[in-house]
């Protein structure tokens, strides 16, 4: 077998790890070497007890230590003494047992007693298994109540009692602990009892539950009962002439509702719009425009009541046209032994027909797949429809080559026309060898080990190495449809680009034609076990986070992201949870899992930073700001060069981004968060790996790359998180900037550099000017950018005096603390600086250059400052670098105390 071993992402400037891996291959078996002893040991040392939560499943394997290492036989069993509190699951490959694992099944304890089968020597673990912390809340409102985002509309005419409930998270005891209030109104109940508020009149009441954790950590969440009367002469306005739209005239119905103003006491009206019964906008006013064809059914609601359209309870707006389906093609891979005909979905109740010939015969397979056929009706979708029952014996896939298309007959409504034909399909006959491999599934049954292209080959290759299926070790074998060289070339080539950091042996072997044969054995951990400490760094927490600070726009814990709309995978450990997010999946935790309290943390993070008015710009924007605001920078686990060793810590994963606590991690850390978050609100992201800094001095690194409006740009929180020393012979701190935000390949074409044999998709030509963006003060429209185009020097002075008054402003009215995110007692921190960022054109002045003290732009900065009654050195300091061709300048300016 081959060696492999990736490199440590770790480095901000050069670092180098080397590891060096022997193995010894050859004949087993000629030294017959005896158990001496079996123990649960933990990171080294003797293990006695275990703590456990209820419904965690833990790999008994990686305590269990058999002596010595050269043991023949070291196969062992484990049994509990208590079954209803730890029962023991193992998982065979044949007749071999290859993994032990204990899970939680109730509270209370068990002893564990593991004996070598060698020569029946035992050791014992005392397992405790107690409730799991509450790692969040939930409530909902009980009963057929209308609920709009966060508020439940009640009808002041029919006041009545509202019952609550609280959910705490998975294997939490229903004897929890959760305070409500609602208004003067304040009691503490267990989780299991319901909480009940009457509203005694018209007005908005928040009802409010939160909970405790045992280190005192708290969760809360809100529901607001609006309690309203009827809109007294509510009337909605439209243009009816825009009701019915011709194909290729689409435009924009609005629809405008008033009515009379409310009795005093009334809270303000809740509106909302519907199109087709989904909730499509909030608010009085509503524009709705056709972007296909198809029967648009628009309502409204006001304060729970539905309000006349036209003397409807509805109106219809009818956009008329034609759909010729698009990229139809004949699925086996995803859902044998089911075959469907597919194509992109259509928004309108469509009929279709499809035409499915055998090409080996020219023979029409069928003339009756059609939605007019009533029997085939139940099979058909608005993007698919199931053709199992055709193609079959001689029309089956491993027989036959098939031609497919498909086209829309109309709507009963008549706003359908009939279509043209799409484009025609054309299979490829399968192996019969292959139908094995099509049944054997993993992600869930989400993939096979049919393989038809080297993608999907990496594809497998991720989840081998994410999931270490035990099967792995004697080999698993797929089934390669494709073109290529051998089984050892595909994992060679998959080897050399895959960014999985740790060390590994590994082999391709070509069993029969197209079928390969390949093994993996790991040499270093997959999940984090150990912590550094005694760490160093600090961060001067000058630059505030662009993020969401308004309580009332924090998205409710029913919120429902991008990503919810995605296909399960299971998971369990933070690896498999950002991976499964980048490649499209949506992670499904196991209960008590590593993944489900990150995931569970990750995704109260973003309801509270990012808001829904946030544009998409706004929302990376606030999620790069989050992470560079949360991680200092671990230079202490750089003192663990072996990538054994070094892999055991939380710097290098999920773990330690999203804690409260010792969040000092490196960039394989930030760059791994960086994907989860923007996964979750449904952006394309990608971890590229490679090596930075400067030429001839670079260490292993890891950024990212994420889609924005059609184009790639580099996100790189790490390098962004720049070390800033205000104060010569001061200590340098940590402090966010955004020289590294939506950038492109070309901008850092001199300091990074992708892994040879990678396929990261290429950036836009152009880095995204995040600081050219206007924004309002004092009447003036201001940016953040002194273009090299401004008339003169004077009208350069007079944006750089504006932009100072409004720097200096927001200084003055600023606190030293300031809280970002959920849980401001965990979450609030302290700064004497507030850093604002601007960009300069070098007409005003270069840095590298010996005149830059006085040049244009210092001139102009110190004057501007001085006015405002800031002394250099002292109430203020200028930091600034070189970013694609401009000066960046970075200005901190001291917050009086």
């Amino acid at each position: 077998m081959k060696n492999r071993f990736k490199k440590l992402q770790a480095a901000v400037l050069a670092f180098v790890l080397l590891l060096s891996v022997i193995t010894l291959s050859g004949c087993t078996g000629w030294l017959n070497v005896s158990v001496e002893n079996i123990s649960f040991v933990s990171g080294g040392t003797s293990l006695s007890r275990l703590e456990l939560t209820l419904g965690e499943r833990v790999e008994l394997n990686r305590y269990i230590s058999i002596t010595p290492a050269s043991a023949v036989n070291k196969a062992f069993t484990v049994v509990s003494d208590n079954e209803s509190v730890v029962k023991i699951e193992t998982v065979s490959q044949g007749s071999v047992v290859s993994r032990v694992y204990a899970v939680a099944e109730g509270t209370g304890s068990a002893t564990l007693t593991a004996t070598a089968a060698d020569n029946g020597k035992t050791a014992k673990l005392k397992v405790a298994v107690s409730y799991a912390e509450p790692n969040g809340i939930s409530i909902s409102a009980q009963g057929d109540f209308e609920v709009f985002s966060d508020t439940i509309v009640i009808s002041g005419d029919s006041l009545s009692e509202v019952k609550f409930k609280a959910e705490l998270g998975d294997n939490v005891s229903p004897e929890c602990s959760v305070t409500w209030s609602a208004g003067e109104e304040r009691v503490v109940l267990p989780q299991s009892e319901q909480f009940g508020f009457t509203p005694l009149s018209v007005g908005r009441t928040a009802v409010t539950a939160s909970v405790k954790d045992s280190a005192g950590k708290l969760y809360s969440d809100v529901l607001y009962v609006n309690v309203a009367d009827k809109l007294e002469n509510a009337l909605v306005g439209y243009d009816a002439q825009k009701l019915v739209q011709q194909a290729g005239e689409y435009q924009t119905v609005y629809f405008n509702l008033s009515y009379d103003a409310p009795a005093e006491g009334n809270p303000e009206p809740v509106v909302v719009w519907y199109v087709n019964g989904e909730i499509n906008g909030f608010g009085e006013e509503f524009g709705f425009l056709p972007k296909s064809p198809g029967i648009y059914e628009i309502s409204v609601k006001a304060n729970g009541r539905i309000v006349a359209l036209g003397g409807e309870s509805s109106v219809s707006v009818l956009a008329r046209g034609t759909v010729v389906p698009a990229n139809v093609w004949l699925d086996y891979d995803n859902c044998y032994p089911q075959v469907w005909v597919r194509w992109d979905s259509i928004p309108a109740a469509a009929g279709y027909e499809v035409s499915l010939v055998n090409l080996n015969t020219g023979r029409v397979v069928s003339s009756d797949i059609s939605t007019e056929n009533l029997s085939l009706r139940d099979k058909f979708t608005d993007s698919g429809v199931d053709v199992s029952d055709y193609v079959k014996d001689a029309n089956s896939i491993f027989n036959a080559r098939l031609a497919v298309k498909v086209k829309t007959l109309g709507d009963e409504n008549g706003v359908l026309g009939e279509s043209a034909w799409s484009n025609e399909y054309t299979s490829k006959v399968v192996p019969v060898a292959a139908r094995a491999y099509l049944q054997k599934k993993f992600y869930d049954g989400v993939r096979n080990y049919y393989v038809k292209s080297y993608e999907e080959f990496y594809e497998w290759f991720e989840y081998a190495m994410l999931w270490r299926p035990s099967t792995l070790t004697d080999g698993e074998s797929l089934y390669l449809d494709y073109s290529y060289v051998s089984a050892s070339d595909e994992i060679d080539k998959a080897m050399n680009s895959m960014h999985f950091t740790g060390s590994y042996d590994y082999s391709g072997a070509d069993e029969t034609k197209n079928v390969g044969k390949f093994r993996i054995r790991f040499f270093t951990d997959g999940e984090p076990t150990r912590k550094t400490s005694a760490h160093t760094g600090q961060a001067w927490n000058a630059m505030r986070p662009h993020v969401n600070y308004d309580d009332s726009k924090v998205r409710n814990s029913r919120y429902v992201f991008p990503i919810d709309y995605k296909t399960p995978v299971t998971v369990r450990n933070s690896e498999q949870l950002y991976y499964l997010a980048q490649l499209g999946y949506r992670p499904v935790p196991e209960s008590g899992s590593a993944a489900e309290r990150l995931y569970n943390y990750a995704r109260r993070t973003l309801r509270h930073i990012i808001s829904d008015d946030m544009t998409d710009v706004q929302k990376l924007h606030a999620i790069y700001d989050w992470i560079m605001w949360r991680v200092i920078y671990d230079n202490e686990v750089l003192q663990y060069s072996a990538l054994s060793n070094a892999v055991k810590y939380e710097s290098y994963y999920l773990e330690s981004v999203f804690t409260d606590s010792d969040y000092y991690g490196v960039c394989d850390a930030m760059s791994k968060a960086f994907v989860l978050m923007c996964s979750i609100e449904g952006f394309e992201c990608v971890r590229v790996t490679g090596y930075a800094g400067s030429v001839g001095n670079r260490g292993g690194h890891a950024w990212n790359k994420v889609k924005l409006n059609g184009r790639w740009y580099i996100v790189d929180c790490t390098w962004g998180d720049a070390s800033v020393q205000l104060i010569a012979g001061g200590a340098a701190r940590e402090s966010a900037n955004h020289a590294y935000f939506l950038v492109t390949d070309a901008d850092v074409a001199s300091t990074h550099e992708e892994d040879a044999g990678s396929s990261f998709p290429r950036t836009a030509s152009t880095r995204y000017a995040w600081y050219d963006e206007e924004f309002e003060y004092n009447g003036d429209s201001l940016d953040f950018y002194l273009d090299g185009r401004l008339v003169s020097e004077s009208a350069m002075r007079n944006e750089l005096s504006l932009l100072v008054d409004y720097m200096a402003y927001e200084t003055r009215n600023s606190s030293r603390e300031y809280s970002v995110g959920a849980d401001p007692a965990a979450n609030t921190v302290s700064s004497q600086y507030r850093c604002y960022e601007f960009v300069s054109d070098t007409r005003w002045g270069d840095p590298k250059s010996s005149g830059w003290a006085n040049s244009a732009l210092m001139r102009n900065l110190n004057a501007a400052m001085r006015e405002k009654g800031y002394t250099s050195g002292y109430d203020y300091y200028v930091v600034t670098e070189m970013m694609s061709g401009d000066v960046h300048v970075m200005l901190f300016i001291k917050i009086e105390a």
